[in-house]
C-alpha cells in the first residue's frame, strides 16, 4: 500500500481523519492453525519488541556474529511466544499454544510485512522538494 493509498483509506470526506481502527493502521487480528481464536496485536509494539532484542546481539556494524546465530533463533522464538501469550492474556482465553519453529517465522513473517505496510508513517524522512521554491530567508526591517 503506498502512501497516497493509505492517505485515501484514512481520510473521510466530512474532514475528519480517522486513525486505529480496528484491523487498521497498525492494529492486525492474527490466529494461530484454522482454529485458533482471534487476537489482535499492535504490530509496531510487537516489531520493535524484536528489534531491540535483535539488536543486543548484532555487533557495532549491525552483523550477526556467527556464534549468536542460536541465541538470535531462540530469541525470536521467545519473543513471539511472549508477543502472542500477552495478546492471548488480554483475551483471556485458554491455554496459549506453544509455537512451533515454523509457526515462530510465519508469524514473525506476517508481523514484518504488516509493519512494512506501515513503514510511510514510522521512518522519519526528508521531504521530498522544498516547502518553497523561493529564498527562504527571512529579514526583518525596522
Amino acid at each position: 500500500m503506498t502512501a497516497e493509498e493509505i492517505q485515501k483509506d484514512v481520510a473521510k470526506p466530512n474532514g475528519v481523519v480517522r486513525f486505529g481502527g480496528r484491523g487498521k493502521n497498525g492494529i492486525v487480528t492474527f490466529a494461530i492453525g484454522d482454529d485458533g481464536p482471534e487476537f489482535k496485536i499492535d504490530v509496531i509494539r510487537a516489531w520493535e519488541e524484536w528489534v531491540t532484542v535483535d539488536r543486543n546481539l548484532r555487533d557495532a556494524e549491525g552483523v550477526l556474529p556467527k556464534e549468536q546465530f542460536v541465541a538470535w533463533a531462540g530469541s525470536r522464538a521467545s519473543v513471539a511466544q511472549e508477543i502472542i501469550d500477552k495478546a492471548y492474556e488480554q483475551l483471556g482465553v485458554g491455554t496459549v499454544p506453544k509455537l512451533t519453529g515454523a509457526e515462530v517465522e510465519q508469524f514473525m513473517a506476517r508481523l514484518q510485512e504488516e509493519v512494512e505496510k506501515l513503514r510511510v508513517f514510522t521512518e522519519p524522512r526528508s521531504p521530498s522538494k522544498p516547502s518553497s521554491q523561493g529564498n527562504s530567508e527571512i529579514r526583518f526591517q525596522m
